[in-house]
């Protein structure tokens, strides 16, 4: 049996959710599929369910940060409240990802303002994190 410590299980956390979500933008091919949602119809597309299993793996991280001590939580902006932001500080700068409101299951909030970061910087920041944490 293998054990991870809280923070090397956060580290492989967020390299496989940029991995694979870098990977299924590009490709459109997702392999990994989460359960599906028990309101699933046939016409739910394949990017659904990409996006659900991302959601799933952003909210483990975020959860894994705040027990590391990071701070992390979901912020809600006054111009769009019904597409809260997750937010993820790492020692490179914040990471952020939009959720749609009915998937979030965190209660945890962060304050921090947006810090006008690019795609391209998240994923940047993102890579030097798991790069050095590792």
């Amino acid at each position: 049996m293998v054990f991870f410590s809280v923070g090397s299980f956060f580290v492989w956390a967020v390299g496989r959710m940029w991995k694979y979500e870098d990977y299924a933008l590009k490709t459109g091919i997702w392999t990994l599929k989460p359960d599906p949602p028990a309101n699933e119809t046939p016409q739910t597309s394949e990017m659904d369910r990409v996006y659900a299993d991302r959601n799933l793996v952003v909210q483990l991280c975020c959860t894994l940060a705040k027990k590391c001590g990071m701070d992390a939580g979901i912020r809600r902006p006054q111009e769009d409240p019904e597409w809260p932001v997750l937010v993820i500080d790492l020692p490179e700068g914040e990471v952020a990802w939009h959720l749609p409101e009915e998937e979030v299951a965190l209660d945890f909030t962060s304050d921090k303002a947006y810090d006008g970061h690019s795609d391209d910087e998240k994923a940047r920041r993102i890579r030097d994190f798991v790069r050095h944490a590792g």
